[in-house]
């Protein structure tokens, strides 16, 4: 969560555009949507599977 922070510190001192700002959190709210299902894909694939430890 810190990145939506950086960003709003970036968009208040003029560092960052307010689209670059509206882009950085849409971005990490993507990534906090996908993530879980693309580690339960990751885990149930073969090649890491057969690495994991049971």
């Amino acid at each position: 969560m810190r990145g939506g922070y950086v960003a709003a510190v970036g968009l208040t001192s003029r560092a960052i555009s307010g689209f670059a700002y509206q882009a950085t959190i849409a971005l990490i709210a993507l990534t906090m949507l996908f993530s879980p299902a693309w580690i339960v894909a990751v885990r149930r694939s073969p090649a890491v599977s057969s690495l994991q430890r049971t």
